[in-house]
C-alpha cells in the first residue's frame, strides 16, 4: 500500500494549501491509495476509511471545518467505479 496526498475536484490547476483553505478553489483534500488486491482487499480499505472518517458530518473531519473537508471516495476510471 502506498499513498499520495493532494487536492481534487477543484477548478484551479495545482492549487496550494493557502488557496484551498479559502474555499474558493472548490478543491477537497485527498489521499490517493495504491494497493495490491492480493495483499489487502478493497473491503478492508473501506473498513479503514469508514473507521477513521465520519461521513455523517457535513464539511467537517475532527477539528477541521470547511468545504475542503467533505468526505468522498473518488476514482480515475469507470473500471475503478465498478
Amino acid at each position: 500500500v502506498s499513498t499520495a496526498v493532494g487536492y481534487t475536484q477543484g477548478h484551479k490547476d495545482e492549487p496550494i494549501y493557502t488557496e484551498v483553505v479559502t474555499g474558493r478553489t472548490g478543491h477537497v483534500e485527498a489521499v490517493q491509495v495504491s494497493y495490491d488486491p492480493s495483499e489487502v482487499s478493497y473491503d478492508e480499505l473501506l473498513a479503514c476509511f469508514f473507521g477513521s472518517v465520519n461521513v455523517t458530518t457535513l464539511n467537517r473531519q475532527r477539528g477541521n471545518i470547511g468545504n475542503m473537508y467533505r468526505s468522498g471516495i473518488y476514482y480515475h476510471s469507470e473500471d475503478q467505479r465498478e
